[in-house]
């Protein structure tokens, strides 16, 4: 729609609001050669909006105190759904890893390993719980931004 847009108008002003994280320059410079002033990642948070509009007019009129008429506001949690389904996702992630190391060994695919090696992959497998664990914690405190 952007590049019809530009075919006949250059000048529009546009801020583009994606749910996709640009990955890469490559897809920076292609968001850019189409013209747009800026872009947001979802969850928008309405403070930087109104910076984006205000820089993107330099000064020509400022949207502050507009707090008001409730244009600025605080971002709204997640639904209890999308929590409750993250936590699932988490602490599957935690059995499912303990699940297969034990299984693993006591089918005896570990017979004949180093004691060493055993535990060097027990240790990552807590590593990895404990770095699961803290994202659990993110979720509880609202801190996660995914």
């Amino acid at each position: 729609m952007l590049k019809e847009l530009r075919t006949f108008d250059k000048k529009t002003k546009v801020i583009i609001i994606t749910g996709h994280a640009l990955e890469s320059e490559a897809e920076d410079r292609e968001f850019q050669s189409l013209g747009i002033s800026a872009y947001l990642n979802k969850p928008i948070v309405l403070e930087k909006l109104v910076e984006i509009v205000e820089s993107i007019f330099k000064n020509k009129f400022s949207l502050k105190g507009l707090e008001k008429y409730k244009l600025v506001r605080q971002v709204e949690p997640p639904p209890l759904s999308a929590i409750s389904h993250r936590l699932k996702n988490l602490l599957g992630n935690i059995r499912n890893s303990c699940e297969v190391f034990l299984l693993n060994k006591r089918d005896g695919i570990f017979n004949g390993k180093p004691e060493k090696e055993l535990e060097k992959m027990s240790e990552g497998i807590i590593e990895d719980v404990i770095k699961t664990v803290d994202q659990v914690m993110e979720v509880f405190e609202g801190k996660e931004q995914k």
